[in-house]
């Protein structure tokens, strides 16, 4: 067998234990969300023929809530690939790679819906009024009629007057709701050069209403706590730009492609498992509902990840050595996000890569010594008089980093490098 093949058989009982632990998940969102009211409230697939019944609200947070369903079973499914793929035997190599890509591509896919669902939740915080949900929706058919009417004139040269009246009469029906409550013109979702248009040129085409999911994350600084930060990914690109690489095929993807392994598929799935336990929590919030051991299983995801939120947030001081890309660095500089991840610049002085990059996030950095330490291990070796002890402290201050390059070089023959599992850290 294969040492790459062994080692994914070692795994094995580690993730069937993750698959069970996802099961318990899963049956405790299944569970919770048939206590809202709303999810029996499910008539129709069109907001414009819903019940008159129903508002606007609740007819938003029952599709919401039938995602987190749908998205339910869907996780169980992929819990069971994860196992599956770690047991696989490797003489089939190029049919498991094609099979681990098509499932990887699918759970990043279904990642990618369910973050944009909670980042629009989450705006709903601060407008968390039926005459919004309303607008909200309204806007959202006229964009799907918009879009359906140019792909059919665009593509089968097809101008419906049945579409283009629909068209007429939603756009009137918002102008008109934009006229009788104004505030309406500072909604989160609109495009700010939306905003500005006269009645008459707003809502004419396609892509000319929503303001980007990228606009909308960017626009929740400073609302986000630690664990929503860690449900969202880890930055931007853990979780946004790499599903985007599933859906759209480029280029870059003959140059760099990926082979992931049950690791990977399973850091999918968990992330999975944030979100929908995240995105039921703001519903809940929306509803004033309290959610029967919501609390315990945020708590549990929390003692779950917080070896990974700690690797984005740990702090280095200017002055450390750490470990990155198989050489020694010296922390020059600290450069913190406005999501307050951390990043850090570095100096090579030691076994540099052949491309050196000047900065890195902090969970791509492990920790060689710091001065401090080092100082404390001098004080040990050394045979000086320790009546002045700052004397020595200002001989490594004055030797610094080349005194620490020394302890680096006397020890890395033995040491047991650290090894930055990229796909661990990256949720």
């Amino acid at each position: 067998m294969a040492p790459e093949a062994f080692v994914e058989h070692e795994r094995y009982s580690e993730l069937k234990e993750l698959k069970d632990w996802i099961t318990g998940c899963v049956t405790f969102l299944h569970q919770r969300v048939r206590t809202f009211p709303e999810f029996e409230l499910i008539k129709s697939n069109s907001y414009s023929d819903h019940s008159a019944a129903m508002s606007a609200k609740e007819f938003y947070v029952s599709k919401i809530l039938l995602q987190l369903s749908d998205s339910s079973i869907q996780l169980i499914n992929s819990a069971s690939d994860v196992v599956a793929i770690s047991y696989e035997a490797p003489d089939r190599e190029l049919l498991m790679i094609s099979t681990r890509n098509a499932k990887s591509a699918a759970a990043k896919s279904h990642n990618r819906l369910l973050f944009e669902l909670l980042v629009t939740l989450m705006h709903f915080q601060n407008t968390n009024e039926e005459v919004y949900y309303d607008h909200f929706l309204l806007l959202t058919e006229l964009e799907e009629l918009l879009g359906k009417f140019t792909d059919e004139k665009e593509f089968f040269g097809k101008e419906g007057t049945v579409i283009q009246n629909r068209i007429n009469y939603r756009r009137n029906v918002i102008l008109e709701m934009e006229n009788d409550t104004p505030h309406l013109s500072n909604a989160w979702y609109l495009k700010n050069e939306t905003i500005r248009q006269s009645p008459d040129e707003r809502y004419q085409r396609v892509g000319s209403i929503f303001k980007s999911y990228r606009q909308r994350f960017l626009a929740l600084e400073g609302q986000l706590n630690d664990f929503q930060k860690l449900a969202m990914g880890f930055t931007y690109d853990a979780l946004y730009s790499h599903s985007s690489k599933s859906i759209h095929y480029t280029s870059s993807q003959l140059l760099t492609p990926e082979f992931p392994d049950a690791l990977e598929l399973s850091s999918d799935v968990i992330t999975a498992c944030f979100l929908m336990v995240t995105i039921l929590e703001q519903v809940a919030k929306l509803n004033d509902k309290t959610i029967e051991g919501l609390s315990e299983s945020i708590k549990n995801l929390e003692e779950q990840l917080g070896p990974h939120l700690q690797l984005m947030s740990r702090e280095f001081n200017i002055g450390d050595l750490v470990f990155v890309e198989g050489g020694l660095a010296e922390v020059t500089g600290e450069l913190t996000c406005r999501f307050g991840y951390r990043a850090y610049q570095v100096k090579f002085i030691d076994d540099a890569p052949a491309e050196p990059d000047t900065s890195y996030l902090a969970k791509d950095l492990s920790l060689v010594t710091t001065k401090e330490s080092f100082f404390q291990l001098a004080i040990e070796k050394s045979d000086m008089d320790m009546k002045d002890p700052e004397e020595l402290r200002q001989r490594i201050e004055t030797a610094w980093p080349e005194a620490g390059l020394q302890y680096w070089k006397a020890i890395k023959g033995t040491l047991e490098r650290p090894v930055i599992d990229k796909r661990r850290s990256r949720l």
